[in-house]
């Protein structure tokens, strides 16, 4: 694995693994090499509960690296409101990306991407603000992130 992430990094200025809830990569240089951590999790009591042994546990040593991910964010969904989301993942959300299920079942039967909705918007400006394109001061380097390590219940 530390071979393939070696030459992904030097053929792309980009690149993006998704981890899933597994943790087999935690034997790796991965971690190290990476310049941005998204911890991609729901808002709901189990899913904040596993987030939060991740990012006290694993994830300890990659804080300053890590940004939070709220997948189908509904305010104070389940009557969680930000305050308790913050609590219980120790620090506030850098992202949220919006629940729109019509939106999403529209996509999965058209198999068109998502177009002028609120998801797509919150995705756009993940993405922008990781690749720097929207710092025109800070001078654009290559970047390397996770994205998808899933928070699930257990």
């Amino acid at each position: 694995m530390d071979n393939l992430l070696a030459v992904a990094c030097k053929s792309f200025d980009y690149v993006v693994v998704d981890a899933g809830s597994k943790w087999e990569l935690t034997d790796t240089r991965l971690f190290d090499m990476i310049s941005t951590v998204f911890l991609v999790t729901q808002v709901g009591v189990a899913e904040l509960r596993n987030s939060n042994r991740l990012i006290t546990g694993c994830l300890q040593p990659y804080t300053s690296k890590l940004e939070i991910v709220l997948n189908r964010y509904t305010a104070e969904m389940l009557g969680i409101d930000d305050a308790a989301i913050e609590s219980a993942l120790t620090r506030p959300a850098s992202w949220r990306i919006p629940n729109d299920y019509p939106a999403v079942r529209q996509m999965h039967n058209t198999a068109e991407p998502l177009r002028e909705s609120n998801i797509q918007r919150a995705i756009k400006k993940m993405a922008t603000t990781a690749s720097g394109l929207l710092d025109d001061v800070q001078e654009k380097k290559k970047r390397f992130g996770i994205f998808g390590l899933a928070s699930r219940a257990s």
